[in-house]
C-alpha cells in the first residue's frame, strides 16, 4: 500500500544502505514481492542498515532503518579450569568458551588459548587450540612449592585475559 493506504500498481526500485551508503538496489521489484539480500562485506561490528522504496516516479517511501552487530565477538573465559599432578607432569584442563561476551556468537574452532604463570607474570604457552596444556615441573625432595597459573583466550575480535587461576601446592 502507499502512504495514502492505496493498493501499489508498481514500485521503481527499492535501495538498501549500509552506514548511508547503497550496497544493493532492487530494480522494478513486483509490489508484495518477498525480496531478500545478504550483506557479504558487513564490517565486524555494528551496521546500521536502511532501506528505502521509490515509485516509478522517483519519489521516496518510507524508510526502515535498524542496526545490527556483525561478526564475532571477544570470547568469554573458559570455565571448568582444572590443574592436576601426575608425577612431574601439571597438565591444566578446560572447557572452552561457548559463547562471547554479553552472550554473543564466536566460532569455538577460531579460539587461541595462552597459559600464564601469575607467580612470574610470564607467558607459559601461546597458540594452543585444544582444551588441555601439560608442563613438566621440577620436583625437588623435601620442598613444598606451589604455582599459578591462568588461562586467556583470543579470537578474531581480541582477547580476554588471564583468566581463572589455579593454583596447586605440592610437596616432596
Amino acid at each position: 500500500m502507499d502512504i495514502e493506504g492505496n493498493e501499489l500498481t508498481a514500485i521503481g526500485h527499492i535501495d538498501i544502505l549500509r552506514d548511508d551508503e547503497v550496497i544493493y538496489t532492487f530494480e522494478n521489484p513486483a509490489p508484495g514481492a518477498q525480496l531478500s539480500y545478504t550483506d557479504n562485506s558487513a564490517q565486524q561490528g555494528n551496521n546500521t542498515y536502511k532501506v528505502i522504496p521509490y515509485s516509478t516516479t522517483g519519489d521516496n517511501g518510507l524508510d526502515v532503518e535498524g542496526t545490527v552487530y556483525c561478526g564475532v565477538v571477544v570470547p568469554e573465559l573458559p570455565t571448568n579450569v582444572v590443574l592436576t599432578l601426575d608425577g612431574d607432569v601439571a597438565t591444566l584442563t578446560w572447557d572452552a568458551p561457548t559463547q562471547g561476551e554479553g552472550g554473543g556468537y564466536i566460532n569455538p574452532d577460531g579460539l587461541i588459548y595462552t597459559i600464564y604463570d601469575t607467580s612470574y607474570g610470564e607467558i607459559i604457552a601461546d597458540g594452543i587450540t585444544g582444551n588441555s596444556f601439560s608442563i613438566t615441573v621440577p620436583i625437588y625432595e623435601g620442598m613444598q612449592y606451589g604455582f599459578n597459573l591462568a588461562i586467556g583466550v583470543r579470537n578474531a575480535a581480541g582477547t580476554n585475559e588471564e583468566g581463572p587461576i589455579t593454583s596447586r601446592p605440592q610437596s616432596r
